[in-house]
């Protein structure tokens, strides 16, 4: 099976920094309907005397996991007008300042809403989020992996580890904020003409990252970082660093940062460093501390795909948990769920919670490519996965994988089989589907299985022949060639992809034990109200 087939580009989250305007502080966002009344929130931010607190951060994470961030004015306000309707979470944080515990906001139609949040110094306790009792873990170790067997079928450890690092890739970057080249080429030019200013030079380093060009941005940030430390510039000069590959520069400023201010932030920054590195011991407690201190979507989502990544499938299921519990709404805390439960052997409710996600947003199609790898296990076949592809080849009947998926899902069924009228149908959509994408190997293979299993060789032979071709390193289709060469009495041609077979195979399975052996399993302490002890 093709990984995670042409996986579509998608990101579930986007962080979008706001400075509160001078006059009101308020933020606006773009609503798409503007039949829904929106709703107003304002937050006013104390210091640890009562007092209005300036210029403090406030972190507002919709049920999608969208965060919006925004800055407080003099009196301490910043205010979110027409906001979506929906349950949020709201935090803040200031400089040498505990930030809040995530506090659940919930906004109706027309609501305008004013919540205070009181942040304290950094040496006052500060109290956990009341919500996040639970999961009580903390890694405390690796051991290799290489020893361990797959629960269940062949087919499930490498569709395991196929779906565990999909879903880690789902923590890659946000969506960059659209921007002009002639905007960057302005702002470095202004910056250019003022490098002692910090602000031309935050700007300008932030506009170069929005815009790909983190090496660019380097020099800019780096000048910001000299005039004011401590700031959300140096914050991006680490993750410009990060982009580049310059691991080293990138912990040694967030392990800065962290000396300074016990940020969620600072961790998940460091976790990310650790873990590109190959510390997945130090990455899992980092983004366990940023979830600890902020339990939002980002956060939890990014905790439970590290632990997920290193096989520690209960402690993920657990985090997943929190997090679906926290996000209802959130498509890939599920689709951390499912795997989870898939790679624990649980294929029903793994299906039942991928159809969930693709509900939430029926045109995202990594759920549909999730679904796909369960069905082509061979054997898992289920009617609600069949209706969800089918909505999807509806939906983007352009889309090659749509059409793949949707044949796929019928053809493991048993009516597409029985039926002439079904079988009529996954050959047309696997037609479609090699058409709108000529490299597609899996729909050359899967309708060459269709013609072989109707006994019409001679037709399934070129198709067979043609995912050879285009996806050489498909063990299956060798294998199916193979036979189909052999039906028709070329005992030579049929020998050959025999060989090509066994050589794929053995291929694809060291392959599989060469990623096996590059993953650490994380291994764990209970904790305690008195500290840790033992499993």
């Amino acid at each position: 099976m093709h990984l995670l087939l042409k996986s579509t580009a998608f990101a579930f989250f986007v962080t979008l920094a706001i400075p509160c305007s001078t006059a009101s502080h308020t933020y606006t966002q773009s609503r798409k309907d503007s039949a829904i009344q929106p709703a107003t929130l304002t937050v006013r931010v104390l210091d640890p005397q009562n007092q209005p607190l300036a210029n403090a951060q406030v972190h507002l994470i919709d049920q999608n996991g969208t965060q919006l961030t925004g800055r407080t004015g003099p009196d301490g306000l910043c205010r979110f007008p027409t906001l979506s309707p929906g349950s949020y979470h709201l935090s803040a944080s200031g400089d040498g300042l505990n930030q809040t515990s995530s506090l659940a906001v919930d906004l109706a139609p027309s609501d305008n809403k004013t919540i205070e949040l009181a942040l304290k110094k950094k040496n006052s306790p500060a109290s956990p989020p009341e919500f996040f009792d639970d999961p009580k873990f903390t890694a405390a170790g690796v051991t290799d992996t290489s020893n361990l067997g797959g629960h269940g079928s062949t087919t499930r450890m490498p569709t395991s580890e196929a779906l565990s690092r999909g879903t880690s890739s789902l923590n890659d970057g946000s969506p960059r904020a659209p921007i002009s080249a002639d905007a960057v080429r302005q702002l470095r030019h202004e910056a250019d003409q003022k490098p002692s200013d910090f602000d031309l030079n935050s700007r300008a380093g932030a506009g170069l990252i929005a815009a790909g060009h983190a090496k660019d941005a380097i020099p800019y940030l780096e000048r910001a970082a000299r005039i004011r430390k401590g700031n959300a510039s140096t914050y991006q000069l680490a993750q410009a660093y990060l982009q580049v590959g310059d691991y080293e520069r990138a912990r040694e400023i967030a392990n800065n940062l962290l000396a300074t201010s016990n940020t969620a932030q600072a961790h998940h920054l460091l976790a990310t460093v650790e873990e590109k590195t190959g510390n997945p011991l130090e990455a899992a407690k980092q983004f366990q501390g940023a979830a600890e201190l902020d339990p939002s979507e980002p956060n939890l989502f990014a905790w439970g795909s590290e632990l997920l990544l290193h096989h520690a499938f209960v402690q993920a299921e657990q985090v997943f948990k929190k997090g679906r519990a926290l996000f209802p709404r959130s498509q890939r805390m599920l689709m951390g769920l499912a795997t989870t439960k898939y790679s624990t052997g649980d294929d029903e409710q793994a299906a039942k919670l991928l159809c969930e996600a693709s509900d939430l947003e029926p045109n995202n199609a990594t759920p549909y490519e999730f679904m796909g790898r369960l069905i082509g296990t061979g054997s898992f076949r289920s009617d609600e996965i069949t209706t969800r592809m089918a909505r999807f080849a509806r939906l983007q009947p352009q889309n090659a994988l749509a059409n793949y998926y949707y044949a796929l899902s019928l053809w493991k069924g048993t009516r597409a089989r029985e039926n002439q009228g079904e079988n009529k149908k996954v050959e047309t959509l696997l037609e479609t589907a090699v058409r709108l994408d000529p490299k597609l190997g899996a729909a050359y293979l899967q309708l060459g299985i269709v013609y072989a299993e109707r006994g019409e060789t001679a037709r399934a032979i070129p198709l067979l022949a043609k995912a050879t071709e285009v996806t050489p390193e498909l063990p299956d289709a060798h294998y199916r060639l193979a036979r189909a060469y052999s039906v028709i009495g070329d005992k030579a041609k049929a020998q050959h992809e025999f060989t090509l077979y066994q050589q794929t195979s053995r291929k694809a399975e060291a392959e599989l034990e060469r990623q096996r052996r590059e993953v650490r399993q994380l291994v764990f302490t209970l904790q305690q109200k008195g500290g840790t002890a033992p499993d």
